[in-house]
Formats: C-alpha cells, structure tokens, sequence
C-alpha cells in the first residue's frame, strides 16, 4: 500500500541556507502537522504534536507500506529527526519512501508541485493563499525579550495550513 505524506513544519531558522539535514535536526524546528492519504480508508488523516501516534505509527511499523512524498528528502529527514527521535515513532528505512518529485522529473515534468500539476491540468491545484500563509507559520510571528519566538499559532491559522496541507496529499 502506498500513503502520500506531507509535513508543514516551523523553525527560527531559514531552509534554503540552512539545508534539510540542519533544519530538521535544529532545537527549534517543529512539525505543524503531518498529513497523509490513506487508501484503506480512502481518506486523508490528520495528525498533530499531542495526538495520539494511532494509524500513522501504524503505517510506519508496517514493511508493506511505501511511504510517497513530493521531494521526499525533506519528508525523511522530519521524519526521522522529528518524529522519530522526538516524538517516539517507529523509523521508515530509506527503501521505503517515493520522492514523486523526482518521477515527475524522469517524466520531463517540472520540479515544482504547483507547476507539474498546471502542466498536467490535474483536477487538484495548488492553493496559492495557503502557501503564502504556510510561509508565514514557517517563521516566528516576532521574538519576545528574553529571544523565545512566538508562533502564528491561532486557531484559525493552524486550521488553515493543515487544509493547505491537506490539498497538497491531493
């Protein structure tokens, strides 16, 4: 069985300088939400820091279960540093996983999830406002004196992203 996992996540530091490997494995660097298609249940799930492990642990425990992501370097990488070493799940080995990204690329498609599917005209698209406001939640809203960062945490901004979340699973 194949699930499509996707990881919104936050940190004080930037990716694009930092490198997956540092971000993930940064103190400050949380994960928002996971969010994952399951195909026995014909149904994304929603799983965040606080819930119970459930299907997800399950999923990864089992050796059936590929585990696809779009650019799924990054998703290996919160995967072990965050959920693993943090959260207390099971490890996916490296045979385990899919990068989609990189099919799409052996395929002449573009690199970019909102362009390969314009250039498909899959019925799913992109939600161009809810990745403005993923970048947004990425970073601190502000630092407070003493340097702890303070989140865009509301909760109507965290119901938001993991709708974003869930679009890109789609």
């Amino acid at each position: 069985m194949d699930v499509s996992l996707d990881f919104e996540t936050r940190t004080t530091i930037d990716l694009k300088t930092a490198g997956s490997t540092r971000y993930a494995q940064h103190p400050t660097t949380d994960v928002w939400c996971a969010c994952f298609y399951v195909p026995e249940l014909d149904d994304i799930v929603v799983w965040r820091p606080g819930m119970p492990h459930g299907v997800l642990a399950e999923l990864a425990a089992n050796p059936d279960v590929i585990f696809r992501a779009w650019n799924a370097a990054f998703e290996r990488r919160i995967w072990r540093e965050i959920m693993v070493k943090r959260y207390g799940f099971p490890d996916i080995p490296l045979e385990r996983w899919r990068c989609t990204a990189a099919e799409a690329a052996a395929c002449a498609l573009p690199r970019k999830l909102e362009s390969a599917a314009r250039v498909l005209g899959a019925v799913q698209q992109k939600d161009d406002a809810g990745h403005r406001l993923m970048l947004r939640m990425a970073k601190p809203r502000r630092f407070l004196p003493d340097g702890t960062p303070e989140w865009w945490d509301t909760p109507d901004r965290v119901e938001r992203l993991i709708a974003y979340c869930m679009q890109d699973v789609r």
